[in-house]
């Protein structure tokens, strides 16, 4: 018969279900246009199709995404709905192997909070229904370490937790490199165990297996025994905001993130070694990886001489190691709370110690539920964060139906030749500023050094890069156009007065033709920019 302890373990994961589906209502986005969801879909598109493949560079090679994501599209079509399946699928087996591990490395509540904490990471909000490698690479190595602890507590298949363990982990790194940092950190895990170096050797041994076989998949279609390598250096190395720093300098990636990060990091650091000193071999196990991880990012170089980073400084290349962090803070608060309590003769009179947790768990997600509800309900938030939630009342507007409508409206347009346009308004004279900037670079001075020839700051430069009035277009035409990935339309320019016009149309029409398509009062679609929206309009020529 099952345990009361396992009987609540099974309430405390309903529980927990019933909470991802709430938080999944209120923060469903709609697909992201920074790029790369794009690039990753759209790879896997080229596989569903049985086209020729796109070019490989960093993007285009992390099989360990794309692959899971073709095979989505194999079973249910390359509807752009369907590209919800994987990163969902994927965020609740994490958030339940966060609760897992949390049990397993202390207490229930420690699971618990952990996974509440990581749900309201913006990051997670944000790339949480995304086809990004975070949505697949952060579980893959969630479960290969809860898959470690099974070893730890297993003496009788350990080799078999290893491998599991092991292939796990390289699948990740298949879906993103930076995956490959933990690898020490588990490694150390492995040894903290269980003193075990024939078990560490065969670790590495297996991954070393897995990287071999992976470079004879890339050698056997390439003919290019470094592809992976050459793919990554080929492009990623080459962006130009790498450019040399000093040593103090690559501390930044830590110091200047955004505050949402900071803070929670800082606190990770400050509690770091008051939980290694008084814990248990599992809860040591949680601080190693993610230690090591954020020392590895901290190091990131491909230059030493000059120094220069190797990886952006964006916050969400740290979320791999984002679980290990915020154990460590969940540690520290289920501690507090029970120390707290304890010291109360008020909390002890209104929270009986008889209370079983479910209960207290249950009025806190309800609590959660009610607040959100108001929140999201009456648009207190700022109108820059409408595109992470959505509205209870106005269910029609949710951002999962809009996957049908928009996919209606933008196939419709295109098919009767009504230009989808995209909403954002590119001037003539950025492109010249943007030219200058690009001559300056082709005659040897780097970013910085031309930025101040030109007379304009990052900011200004970053916002006319035409790579900008593109991205709500490269949306709809890799995305939600139904067509062969080798039949998708070019994105074409044409000047109206001082501005630029960037948009999609079927036919293949003359100069004079496209101008006909944006007389004033004209109809047109727009693909929005900041959150993607089909507007059907009329064209305005002057805005």
């Amino acid at each position: 018969m099952d345990t009361i302890a396992q009987k609540n373990e099974r309430m405390m994961l309903l529980l927990l279900l019933v909470f991802i589906v709430i938080y999944k209502f209120f923060t469903f986005r709609m697909f992201d246009i920074g790029g790369d969801a794009i690039n990753y879909w759209f790879a896997a598109k080229h596989i569903y199709y049985n086209v020729p493949y796109i070019e490989l560079d960093h993007q285009t090679a992390r099989f360990g995404l794309i692959l899971p994501v073709w095979f989505s599209q194999l079973i249910f079509g390359a509807h752009p709905a369907v590209s919800l399946i994987i990163p969902n699928l994927f965020f609740i087996i994490h958030m339940i192997l966060l609760y897992k591990i949390g049990v397993k490395i202390k207490s229930p509540a420690t699971g618990f909070i952990t996974v509440l904490l990581y749900m309201l990471c913006p990051y997670i909000i944000r790339f949480g229904t995304q086809v990004v490698p975070e949505a697949v690479g952060g579980p893959l190595v969630t479960a290969s370490f809860y898959l470690l602890l099974q070893y730890k507590d297993d003496n009788k298949k350990e080799l078999l937790y290893l491998t599991l363990s092991a292939f796990l982990l390289f699948w990740a790194y298949c879906a993103h490199e930076l995956d490959i940092f933990l690898m020490p950190g588990y490694i150390l895990v492995i040894l903290l165990f269980k003193r075990n170096m024939k078990h560490a050797i065969f670790y590495s041994t297996v991954l070393f297996i897995l990287f071999l076989f992976e470079t004879s998949v890339f050698y056997y279609y390439t003919g290019d025994i470094m592809a992976r390598y050459h793919a990554i250096t080929g492009h990623h190395f080459t962006l130009e905001k790498f450019v040399p720093i000093s040593f103090w300098q690559l501390f930044e990636r830590y110091t200047k993130t955004q505050l949402w990060w900071r803070i929670p990091f800082y606190i990770y650091l400050v509690l770091l070694y008051p939980v290694w000193k008084k814990s248990n071999v599992e809860i040591k196990s949680i601080i190693i990886p993610g230690f090591i991880f954020f020392l590895c990012m901290l190091f990131a170089v491909k230059s030493i001489n000059p120094i220069v980073p190797a990886l952006a400084y964006k916050e969400v290349h740290l979320l791999f190691a984002l679980p290990f962090m915020l154990f460590v803070i969940a540690i520290v608060i289920d501690d507090s709370v029970h120390v707290i309590y304890k010291k109360s003769n008020l909390l002890q009179r209104l929270v009986k110690p008889s209370i079983e947790p479910i209960k207290i768990w249950t009025a806190v997600i309800v609590f959660l539920t009610f607040i959100s509800l108001i929140v999201f309900s009456i648009n207190v938030l700022p109108e820059k964060a409408s595109p992470y939630y959505n509205n209870p009342l106005r269910i029609k507007e949710h951002k999962f139906l809009r996957f049908f409508t928009y996919y209606s409206i933008f196939n419709d347009a295109y098919e009767k030749d009504v230009p989808i346009v995209s909403d954002y308004v590119y001037y003539v004279k950025d492109k010249e500023i943007y030219d200058s900037i690009q001559k300056l670079r082709s005659q040897g001075k780097n970013l910085t050094e031309a930025l101040q020839l030109a007379g304009v700051d990052l900011q200004y430069y970053t916002s006319i890069r035409p790579n900008m009035p593109v991205k709500s277009l490269n949306a709809v035409r890799k995305i939600f156009l139904n067509v062969n990935p080798l039949n998708i339309p070019g994105i074409r320019t044409l000047q109206v007065g001082d501005r630029i016009l960037y948009f999609i149309i079927k036919r293949d029409l003359s100069v004079l033709e496209q101008k006909k398509l944006f007389i004033e009062g004209s109809p047109v679609v727009y693909a929005t920019g900041r959150e993607l929206k089909a507007i059907k309009d009329t064209f305005k020529a002057n805005l």
